[in-house]
């Protein structure tokens, strides 16, 4: 969201009971003292957050653990936060965390320069945007050591943990209006369900949310309709169970018109294109717009038990079904107004994914001492498995020419999910399916030793990947493959991946820390990507990281002040490269030897200078390269695209 945007933000709310109106300018909302809190090792305590800056994460760890305690840096952003500053997508502000830019509405990030896709929903893994609607907290776990939840790149991952009902019934309502017809309206409600007499064990909380705007590209918009329900039944004070829903529809609208050029400049000048070709929009195939929409809707529920002063559990289970439409009109390029030609890149196509998958987890946490020490031993056993349909359509007629008249166009319908190899309008041009799967199984311990002075942790994990690809496309005509097409499926089971983090912590003053630590973590190879053509198929290496952190934590001032300043470097392996085949210099081959190294400095402080003010200050600096891509040499010395140094 732009300057100007922001500036013309008109905000109006109602609440009841517990939140302050919105349309008055408060001190950030206090500490949720309402929340339902039974088991403290799964989760964290608000009552030494100090407005924006929490004291407690469950991403660094998977259970509750306070951040000035973990060898590595984490980064939270409230639901205050993103509701006080009128945050509407979380793409809006994402580099609030030092080293976190990139965020998209596909689901995509880029922390401290590497990429990944793959998100966290309270610890389980997902495909998927990010929308604020349902969520209470959005944690960022940076490094390797993210690689306690299994898969994840290197830079780190994005744990999303969303509301909780509460004791209290509340109810809000606010909506907020703005140029570029920026529309968002949020409804919430929570409290108890009366069940029979007594005190209350059943609890609730619904949220639902409206956006829409535009933007300065002609016909660009974004829509998303977002829904949230949770239900909680507390057992007793050591018992309870909570299922939840969500559904969030995103629709992005993006018009590709041609570029109209002037046929006397020539091709290699800049100035050869002199605007866009609006008035021949009404003679493109169906639609000039390309789209995207994209729908979620995932369930999740958990169990949690302590069952003695020792020994808690926890185990639950996520399903998340993400289907994904696209239309491209065709890749226009440009425009001739002499010979009335339009010249384009590729064919009109319809394209579809189904992105689902399930996760499960158990986790059993023992919290003890020893002598003078406290331990707390986590053990962890978790699966995880998506599944991707990947349908496309692509248009056969004279529109996919490389250039072609405006007077003699044929207008291609929308023909979405055409079931055959040739038709009127549209052929197949891709019918695979694919998966991935994941056990594993993880063992951590954390000490604190001579009165808390000393903290170390050590935990190691262990995973077992199968991958899975067919092509439905080589049945196609007759069951019979197509040329260079291989008939069999592609099937890569036991690929298997150990991985470690150790680290410490040492409190030179009470209120400055020490830390340290070393971490690894992995990422499977897509299956989409495996090549049928070859039998068998490669089997495809783990890309594996390794990283190094040392810095220093502040939590002093009562816990106003609190700050992270962190150094480091991370390392990524087994990169598929193009080399030049060394029998034969004409050819080239694929090897899994590349690689990618990222280096640099953090600084990330929260201080609550007085009841009402607050200062928040980010700074990194992300040194970002590759140490192998083949022979793309050009890239050895270069920053990776889209990632700043500052």
């Amino acid at each position: 969201m732009n300057t100007l945007t922001r500036s013309l933000l008109l905000s109006v709310g109602l609440a009841a009971l517990v939140l302050p109106s919105a349309a008055q300018i408060t001190a950030p909302t206090p500490a949720k003292t309402d929340e339902i809190v039974t088991l403290s090792e799964f989760s964290v305590s608000s009552g030494n957050d100090v407005g924006y800056m929490p004291a407690e994460s469950t991403s660094g760890s998977r259970v509750a653990v306070k951040i000035k305690d973990l060898p590595y840096a984490v980064n939270v952003i409230t639901s205050e936060f993103l509701r006080d500053f009128n945050i509407f997508d979380l793409t809006e502000e994402s580099a609030l965390p030092s080293s976190v830019n990139g965020l998209d509405q596909g689901g995509n990030f880029n922390v401290r320069g590497f990429g990944g896709n793959v998100t966290l929903r309270n610890g389980f893994a997902r495909l998927g945007n990010f929308d604020s609607t349902a969520a209470d907290r959005i944690e960022f776990i940076k490094g390797p050591a993210a690689a306690i939840y299994g898969q994840t790149a290197p830079g780190g991952i994005v744990n999303i943990i969303t509301k909780q009902p509460r004791t209290t019934a509340s109810q809000r309502i606010s909506a907020s209006y703005g140029s570029y017809d920026n529309t968002r309206t949020d409804l919430e409600s929570t409290g108890p369900i009366p069940l029979g007499k007594g005190a209350p064990k059943l609890f609730y909380i619904a949220d639902a949310s409206y956006f829409h705007r535009t933007y300065e590209g002609q016909a660009l918009s974004t829509l998303t309709r977002s829904a949230y329900f949770a239900l909680l039944y507390k057992f007793s004070a050591k018992t309870r169970l909570t299922f939840d829903f969500d559904y969030n529809f995103t629709r992005n609208n993006n018009v590709v018109l041609p570029e109209q050029i002037d046929p006397t400049v020539p091709t290699t000048s800049t100035n050869r294109y002199v605007g866009l070709a609006t008035g021949i929009s009404r003679l493109l195939y169906s639609n000039p717009s390309d789209w995207n929409r994209r729908i979620i809707y995932t369930y999740e529920g958990t169990f949690e038990h302590r069952f003695n002063d020792v020994l808690s559990m926890r185990v639950g289970g996520n399903i998340y079904r993400t289907p994904r439409f696209s239309y491209s009109s065709g890749g226009l390029t440009n425009y001739n107004p002499v010979t009335r030609t339009l010249t384009r890149t590729q064919k009109p196509s319809f394209s579809f994914l189904r992105g689902d998958g399930e996760s499960t987890a158990l986790d059993l946490v023992a919290s003890y001492k020893v002598g003078p020490t406290t331990n707390k031993t986590l053990f962890t056993v978790d699966y995880y498995n998506n599944q991707g349909d990947r349908p496309s359509y692509s248009a056969v007629n004279n529109v996919g020419a490389a250039t072609a008249s405006v007077d003699a166009l044929t207008p291609v319908p929308y023909v979405p999910f055409r079931q055959s190899t040739v038709g009127t309008d549209y052929v197949t041009t891709r019918f695979a399916n694919d998966y991935a799967k994941a056990l594993g199984s993880f063992l951590r311990h954390q000490i604190w030793a001579f009165d808390d002075k000393f903290i170390a942790v050590a935990g190691i994990r262990y995973d077992n990947v199968t991958l899975f690809k067919h092509d439905g496309l080589t049945l196609y005509p007759a069951g019979t493959p197509r040329a260079g097409q291989h008939v069999d499926d592609a099937k890569i089971t036991g690929i298997d991946n150990f991985a470690s983090v150790f680290g410490f912590n040492y409190r030179l003053t009470p209120d400055i820390t020490f830390y340290g630590s070393r971490a690894e973590s992995f990422v499977p190879a897509q299956p989409s990507a495996l090549n049928l053509a070859t039998s068998p198929v490669v089997v495809v290496p783990n890309q594996t990281g390794l990283g190094y952190e040392t810095g220093f934590k502040v939590d002093a001032l009562e816990h106003r002040l609190r700050a992270t300043v962190a150094l480091y470097e991370i390392a990524l392996h087994h990169l598929q490269v193009t080399e030049i085949d060394p029998a034969n210099p004409t050819n080239t081959i694929l090897t899994f030897d590349g690689g990618q190294k990222s280096r640099g400095v953090e600084l990330d402080a929260n201080w609550r200078v007085t009841d009402k003010l607050i200062w928040l200050g980010t700074y990194s600096y992300t040194q970002s390269r590759a140490t192998d891509r083949g022979v793309d040499h050009d890239l050895m010395s270069r920053q990776f695209l889209k990632i700043p140094y500052h």
